[in-house]
């Protein structure tokens, strides 16, 4: 992938593959100490575009009960959608399906909500404490571990929730 970005001391296109250190320096400022004025208007426009996007996003939301941003990564949207939905439910469950105990009602739906705290990217730090490992360990051994991880508890949560779909209410 090829990268431009204007160079500033001499009007000329730089070209090719670069890191952003290496082009505005690592604290992206200048001598003095100011933050170059070039960075501080991407991130000011940056900063109202991103928040355009966000009245934009909750506009949809309001009309139609998703935005775009929702369809974009599907997936997320439905841990991160359904998980506080199961928790609400196992905090004010008074009812079971019939053929179950109440008890084993409730382990149903917590392990759901495990099974989505699992399968949640945003939550690495419970991946990690699940796994019991450290901060430190980042080596595609460990990716692959949760990896692994995640696909088991897609599987499990499935299952669980193809079989009690019908079932879920307080």
């Amino acid at each position: 992938m090829r990268k431009h970005i204007l160079d500033d001391e001499q009007d000329t296109i730089i070209k090719g593959k670069f890191s952003v250190d290496e082009i505005f320096g690592q604290d992206l400022t200048y001598k003095n100490g100011k933050l170059r004025l070039k960075v501080r208007l991407e991130r000011f426009w940056y900063g109202l575009l991103d928040k355009r996007d966000e009245h934009r996003y909750r506009r949809q939301r309001a009309k139609r009960g998703y935005s775009d941003y929702d369809v974009w990564n599907i997936k997320m949207w439905f841990v991160q959608t359904l998980r506080p939905m199961l928790e609400n439910i196992n905090a004010n469950l008074y009812s079971y399906p019939e053929e179950i105990t109440f008890e084993e009602w409730k382990s149903i739906i917590e392990e759901m909500i495990l099974m989505l705290r699992i399968m949640d990217w945003d939550d690495e730090a419970f991946i990690r404490e699940y796994l019991d490992l450290g901060a430190e360990d980042f080596d595609s051994k460990t990716r692959n571990l949760v990896e692994e991880e995640r696909k088991k508890a897609r599987a499990r949560f499935m299952e669980l929730f193809s079989k009690w779909f019908c079932d879920l209410r307080y």
